[in-house]
């Protein structure tokens, strides 16, 4: 995360966090036991590594005519 953003939650390099998923369309999908990382990227992103972000993505959000999954630009908390 953002150094700033970890920062404004009251959060440290090295802290356990958890991210919540926040599409509204299923279940609650949500990642806990992470560790925050202070990063140099963008305020208002995270990064992970993908099959540790697997829970909180949405089986309805895909692509119609390849089939594959969204990504990117979840909302989460």
């Amino acid at each position: 995360m953002n150094q700033e953003d970890l920062a404004n939650r009251g959060l440290a390099d090295g802290d356990q966090i958890e991210f919540c998923g926040l599409l509204g369309d299923e279940e609650s999908h949500s990642i806990g036991g992470l560790t925050a990382v202070a990063y140099d990227i963008p305020s208002g992103s995270i990064a992970g590594y993908f099959p540790e972000m697997n829970p909180v993505m949405s089986l309805s959000r895909f692509d119609p005519q390849s089939a594959h999954p969204h990504i990117r630009g979840y909302p989460l908390r």
